[in-house]
């Protein structure tokens, strides 16, 4: 069964996660309703300047509260297609060491040079057959970064884990898995 962000987002908190999940789009998400010719104007009005500026700040902003709360916590930080390859290039400029790891499923429009300054574990999520992610790429840039793993699912194309057809469905169900291992492996089990 797909799971929309909404539900990973419940999966998170009632895990014991802290879940922010800022607006990337401003109000503005791409729909697949819309006509493919149009995501490059759409794309245009969210760049990738402004949308780390957006989660850094938010991120800056749920650390310390949680630190006020006088919990103190590692975070993670989870991105999905376009939101995924800009986890990659938040992590390649974190200089305040914000997060301790990040999950990424099936990340487009990075480049590979990103790994080169990433310093925390991450999981790389991609479907074999995935046009607009190549998993060599995927594969590549988590030989490049320590501790880091890819899960490349067989036959599986783009979003086959948030928007996945009935023959997605088990390893959509095992791709979410191995997110929350992933998290609580490096958040919560090693604190």
């Amino acid at each position: 069964m797909g799971l929309p962000l909404r539900i990973v987002i419940a999966i998170l908190f009632f895990h014991y996660y802290s879940v922010l999940v800022p607006d990337l789009c401003q109000g503005i998400p791409w729909s697949k309703d819309r006509p493919k010719s149009e995501y490059e104007d759409w794309r245009a009005g969210h760049p990738s300047e402004r949308v780390e500026k957006a989660i850094s700040t938010a991120a800056r902003w749920l650390k310390e509260e949680i630190a006020t709360a006088g919990t103190p916590k590692k975070l993670g930080l989870l991105g999905f297609c376009f939101g995924g390859g800009r986890v990659l290039e938040v992590l390649a400029r974190d200089t305040e060491q914000l997060f301790a790891t990040a999950v990424s499923f099936y990340p487009t429009r990075f480049e590979e040079a990103v790994a080169e300054t990433i310093y925390v574990p991450i999981l790389l999520i991609a479907g074999e057959k995935d046009d607009l992610c190549p998993s060599e790429k995927v594969q590549s840039v988590a030989r490049q970064i320590k501790g880091s793993k890819a899960h490349i699912y067989p036959d599986r194309g783009h979003a086959f884990a948030h928007h996945p057809s009935s023959d997605d469905d088990e390893d959509a169900e095992k791709a979410f898995a191995a997110m929350k291992a992933w998290f609580y492996e490096k958040l919560v089990s090693c604190s």
